[in-house]
């Protein structure tokens, strides 16, 4: 199926936008059926250029239409061949994506702004705007795509409020408000005093020795009737709903008891990463309650590795960065998580007390087909190797990504290609199997096999 155009004929403008490109103009209520018909994930990306309506004031409306015309048409030239496309409001378009992948749909989404971000030509002069972005993905754990409109709405909004010109995810803390969510916050705090919640394990790969590096922690909970709940959505609903300590010190707890156990009875020392989230890292008791679990559990602290988002860095600065040099102070290593590159300047980098960064997953997933990114990620690995961090590059799903961020200079690499997520048991097994292979097989996750998968 070819990319698909809708015009909402209520939409208030001045001229028509018709026929784009090699759309082809459905029925103004098309893209609400094919989402609520859609049996298949989603992700909905809603987008506009920043002082249109003040361009059309001053320019005209048929430059103004111009415009318009010409983004439809690069967002038609430049979508995902199973796209649909709709305009929805006066100056808002809506792009449907066929992905389930986060990571994955930002790619995509981020792509597509720098393709509609270009300046337009009007009148034979160049007339430059910033944009606004906003995108939401089904819930298949929620309610499925029944509210992926309003989600998509809530984030484009988040974005017009920032005006920094950055795409905006859907998050569960702008629909905390809503039933379904609140359910899921219930039967969350139930897991977790029930002890439903496990621990999975990814591994990471050193493109050096060609050894696991390390291993990720990645909570698990399979619901009773809603199936596998994403990391990030556990995550995020104990941050919003006042679970986030409790989850913390549950994981960590899980993590040093884990660890004790690979040393004991197989020999093996693996550092081991453990994310935290927003509450946790601005928590001022944080510190003490990480030693104390430390050494309660016998283990070194050098074995610990907490990793912080670069968007928590960023927006919360001076409240981070205390916490992360008590951490380090203690001899516990952090890890600066999801870097585009976006949000902190390499001055902040270097006044940040971590030994590793690792790329944000949506620049790795478009790294093979867009010169940007590409660029992006060189400049990173070139950034870190001046301030003397190691670069990891998350998200690697294919051996031409494994092969060109080897190239580019990353240090390690971790995602589905190296391995899909451990029970801890099996840890030891992988690393000690990976070990025995060269460091470019097919896939380091097929010639390995221990234990039944887990997704």
């Amino acid at each position: 199926m070819g990319v698909q155009v809708m015009i909402d004929a209520s939409a208030p403008r001045g001229s028509v936008v018709t026929c784009v490109s090699r759309a082809t103009v459905l029925d103004s209520s098309t893209l609400e059926q094919v989402i609520s018909c859609s049996h298949r994930d989603r992700a909905l990306l809603l987008v506009a250029l920043d002082g249109l309506s003040a361009f059309g004031a001053i320019a005209g409306q048929a430059a103004c239409d111009d415009v318009l015309l010409e983004l439809g048409d690069r967002m038609c030239r430049n979508a995902p061949s199973s796209s649909h496309i709709a305009r929805i409001d006066s100056y808002v378009f809506a792009m449907l994506l066929d992905s389930s992948d986060e990571a994955h749909a930002r790619a995509e989404a981020r792509a597509i702004l720098r393709w509609i971000g270009a300046p337009y030509r009007v009148g034979g002069r160049q007339a430059h705007f910033t944009l606004s972005g906003g995108i939401a993905l089904s819930q298949p754990w929620g309610d499925g795509n029944a509210g992926l409109m309003d989600r998509a709405r809530t984030a484009f909004w988040r974005s017009l409020e920032r005006s920094d010109g950055d795409l905006v995810s859907f998050d569960i803390g702008m629909d905390a408000g809503s039933p379904h969510i609140i359910s899921l916050a219930d039967d969350l705090r139930d897991a977790l005093c029930l002890g439903e919640l496990s621990l999975t394990y990814q591994p990471v790969l050193d493109l050096v020795s060609g050894e696991i590096l390390s291993v990720e922690v990645v909570p698990k909970w399979m619901h009773a009737l809603k199936g596998a709940v994403p990391a990030d959505v556990i995550r995020s609903i104990a941050d919003r709903f006042g679970m986030a300590i409790a989850l913390g010190d549950l994981v960590l707890a899980d993590v040093c008891s884990q660890i004790g156990h690979w040393r004991r009875e197989r020999g093996l020392q693996c550092k081991t990463l453990v994310q935290l989230s927003d509450n946790q890292v601005c928590d001022p008791r944080l510190v003490d309650r990480v030693l104390t679990t430390v050494a309660d559990s016998g283990i070194d602290s050098s074995e610990i590795t907490f990793g912080v988002n670069e968007a928590t860095v960023f927006s919360r600065w001076k409240s981070v960065l205390p916490t992360i040099r008590d951490l380090t102070t203690a001899g516990v290593a952090c890890t600066l998580n999801g870097y585009s590159g976006r949000l902190l300047t390499p001055a902040r980098l270097q006044a940040l007390p971590v030994d590793e960064l690792r790329i944000d997953k949506s620049l790795i997933h478009s790294i093979m087909r867009n010169r940007y990114d590409m660029a992006l990620v060189d400049g990173i690995v070139a950034i870190s190797d001046a301030l003397g961090l190691r670069v990891v590059a998350d998200g690697v799903d294919t051996h031409e990504q494994q092969t060109l961020l080897a190239e580019l200079g990353c240090n390690a690499v971790q995602g589905f290609f190296i391995g899909r997520r451990l029970a801890g048991r099996d840890v030891p097994d992988f690393v000690e199997a990976a070990r025995r292979l060269p460091l470019f097989p097919t896939r380091l996750s097929d010639s390995v096999t221990v234990g039944a998968p887990i997704y």
